[in-house]
């Protein structure tokens, strides 16, 4: 109760802030509907499902519209043509590719200390090289070939029986996540690398991470605002006590057992050379937190998303499988590269990351200058949303957006159509310009490779003692990643 009288008085304290200060009416902003006094546009947000709910306003509004969400102003870009311009052409990229400063990066990120939240910096920038070597030892032929082999071990196991997957795909995805980070799996990384990601997941949502930037002090209160953020931040600190304090216990000089090892060998160098290292913990310890969530979140609910799907169309099942068997035959491995040789199957993963797109939104962009864009303004330290639920569910670009569709990324010829194709330019499922996704690659190798390996080694169908959960998108629980809903399946005998 307390912390809704403090938000009373908040408001109203806001309220008056804002009718003295309040120039809105004077810009040019993009059309969107109409505000209240203090509380802006949160009549016109369902907290559970903000995507939905913006792209409710872009059917009425148009790709380009403008909310308030209390104090702050929002731009949304609703369409990949929009998108685009604002990310990646020299004429905007320099400006509108910074990043706002929140909640959720301030107070559990060391103050932006990473590269997903960080400023648009060159120091930025260094940290994701970093990232990307840390990344390599993860791509190697050998170490994807490793997962696919344990990947068909457990499913053996499922033979026969209906089983729920999500356990499988997120503890393999996770002990992958840990190899990548320490170079080495103990017993219950996987759950607590999870726990932390479920709390964080729900502290991220679009609408809880606005009521936070907007009124941090309710981090102190009872609450959920206040239970969330603590306990996020406890689960935080566990993690790291486990992937940075023990690995820096048991670090041998010149070894690189993971990205953790990669950045000591980095703050050891400097400092030999009578340097004070650029790279602070701080920066590690958000580094272990951007790996996590840059290749574990997304990867695990693409993929099972993925199957989702595929229980619902058997006839995709099928297509996949003649594929696969006349190309790989019925035991050689799917490897990287064997996208193009395997184009249904990639179309396939292609039209799951645009039609269940588990990454609605990217946010946190913000502009560095007044900026005319479209014919409309967006001053200075505007925050910028790009809706890739909406872009990815446009009835102008994409035909029957709501039916998953594979054959749409063929040509005639059962052909992947190429790069420059309109639909794939307009597939932007893990961001784009310098800001993109620095797991894409992580993701992408994993979803086609688990998911062709098992069509290629099981008969997967729906499940026998239970009825099969729908793969509408619009049900997926919300956060800043979409789940769908737990779902069992079984493996024919």
């Amino acid at each position: 109760m307390i912390e809704y009288i403090l938000v009373g008085v908040v408001m109203t304290l806001l309220a008056f802030a804002w009718k003295k200060n309040s120039s809105t009416t004077e810009i040019n902003f993009p059309p969107g509907p109409e505000q209240t006094v203090v509380m802006g546009n949160f009549k016109d947000i369902d907290t559970e499902r903000v995507h939905g709910s913006l792209h409710k306003i872009s059917e009425s509004y148009g790709p380009i519209t403008f909310i308030r969400l209390l104090s702050r102003n929002i731009i949304v870009l609703n369409t990949t043509k929009v998108i685009r311009k604002a990310f990646t052409t020299p004429e905007f990229r320099e400006h509108l590719n910074d990043k706002s400063k929140g909640f959720y990066g301030t107070y559990l990120v060391y103050n932006h200390a990473d590269v997903l939240l960080g400023p648009y910096t060159k120091t930025t920038f260094k940290l994701k090289d970093v990232m990307h070597r840390g990344l390599k030892p993860c791509m190697a032929p050998k170490q994807v070939e490793k997962e696919l082999k344990l990947l068909i071990d457990v499913f053996k196991r499922k033979k026969g029986e209906d089983f729920v997957l999500r356990g499988i795909i997120e503890k393999q995805i996770a002990e992958v996540t840990t190899m990548l980070i320490t170079g080495e799996v103990e017993d219950g990384d996987a759950e607590m690398m999870w726990d932390f990601v479920n709390w964080s997941n729900k502290l991220l949502n679009p609408s809880m991470e606005s009521l936070l930037k907007n009124l941090p002090f309710l981090r102190y209160f009872p609450g959920k605002p206040g239970l969330l953020y603590n306990t996020a931040r406890e689960k935080r600190d566990k993690l790291l006590a486990r992937f940075l304090d023990e690995s820096r216990t048991t670090y041998v000089e010149g070894s690189q057992r993971g990205l953790v090892d990669t950045c000591i060998l980095i703050q050891q160098t400097e400092q030999k050379a009578g340097r004070e290292s650029w790279l602070t913990d701080d920066m590690i310890k958000a580094l272990i937190l951007d790996t996590i969530g840059a290749g574990l979140v997304s990867t695990t609910n693409s993929i099972l998303a993925c199957i989702l799907n595929l229980l619902h169309h058997p006839e995709c099942i099928k297509k996949m499988k003649t594929e696969i068997v006349k190309i790989l035959g019925t035991s050689t491995l799917p490897v990287i590269g064997d996208e193009d040789r395997l184009p249904y199957c990639y179309a396939v993963m292609l039209e799951t990351l645009r039609y269940s797109s588990v990454v609605p939104l990217v946010s946190h962009y913000c502009s560095t200058k007044d900026v005319q864009f479209e014919g409309y303004t967006i001053p200075k330290g505007t925050m910028i949303w790009g809706n890739i639920w909406s872009a990815h569910h446009e009835e102008e670009a994409w035909s029957d957006p709501w039916k998953f569709k594979p054959e749409r990324f063929l040509d005639k010829h059962g052909k992947m159509v190429s790069k420059e194709n309109p639909l794939r330019q307009n597939l932007i499922p893990l961001g784009i310009g310098p800001r993109d996704c620095v797991g894409s690659k992580f993701a992408m190798v994993r979803l086609f490779t688990y998911v062709t390996t098992i069509v290629q080694h099981f008969d997967i169908e729906q499940p026998q003692d239970c009825e099969l959960m729908s793969c509408d998108p619009n049900l997926y629980t919300s956060g800043a990643v979409l789940q769908c809903r737990d779902f069992s399946m079984r493996i024919k005998s």
